[in-house]
């Protein structure tokens, strides 16, 4: 009954039902439906077809760390096409990279001419798949949360002319399928294909592309 009502204030809006469906899936108290249903935003006058409402509990559902992230995200226009390296920006900008891919579920990440890593990315250790580092030029040691990445199947590092070498225990991603490197001094002598000292601890991944300079694109 509590459904159908909070339905009926909805006035047949398909995007508002599903925006406030959303929110009560994982509701299960009575108390929560009641307080949806009876709550003052819905007093205000709108149009038959205004969703403003349900936006509004929406967005006053959601934990502090996604409305920041929501605003964030307000401010760029209508049909803005993001690259993974804004979003990368804007997280380390809010300083919310576990919590914001929890619920996200982020698969895609590039840091470019980062200097400060974060300390753990242990939220994205099921969901991640792509990892680049591009232009850190101060990077000397690959942050360790790396390893813990087990869905991990690209791995892309760009100019980053300081790293001096891959951890021994790459073997840890067992799901790596391509590891790409491109104008890295060391790494391309430590690697190279064949003939590089360490090249056996990464001759197992599928696909290796060691080069010396970054192809033109």
């Amino acid at each position: 009954m509590i459904g159908k009502e909070i339905v009926r204030k909805c006035k047949g809006v398909p995007l508002a039902i599903r925006t406030l469906a959303s929110i009560l899936f994982s509701k299960h108290e009575v108390k929560d439906w009641e307080s949806l249903r009876d709550h003052e935003i819905w007093n205000l006058s709108q149009k038959n077809d205004d969703i403003l409402p349900a936006l509004k509990l929406s967005y006053d559902q959601m934990p502090s760390y996604l409305r920041k992230c929501f605003a964030v995200f307000s401010l760029f226009p209508k049909d803005f096409e993001f690259q993974s390296y804004h979003i990368d920006s804007l997280w380390r900008a809010a300083d919310e990279y576990e919590k914001m891919n929890s619920t996200l579920r982020l698969k895609t990440l590039f840091f470019s001419k980062v200097v400060n890593f974060p300390h753990s990315l242990q939220g994205y250790a099921n969901t991640l798949q792509t990892l680049g580092f591009v232009w850190c030029y101060e990077l000397e040691v690959l942050p360790e949360w790396v390893w813990n990445i087990t869905c991990l199947k690209f791995l892309h590092i760009w100019s980053c002319p300081k790293l001096m070498s891959l951890p021994n225990d790459i073997h840890r991603l067992t799901a790596l399928e391509i590891l790409r490197i491109e104008d890295c001094p060391e790494l391309y002598r430590k690697y190279q294909p064949h003939v590089g000292e360490y090249w056996h601890q990464i001759s197992h991944i599928k696909h290796c592309d060691i080069r010396k300079t970054r192809r033109r694109r």
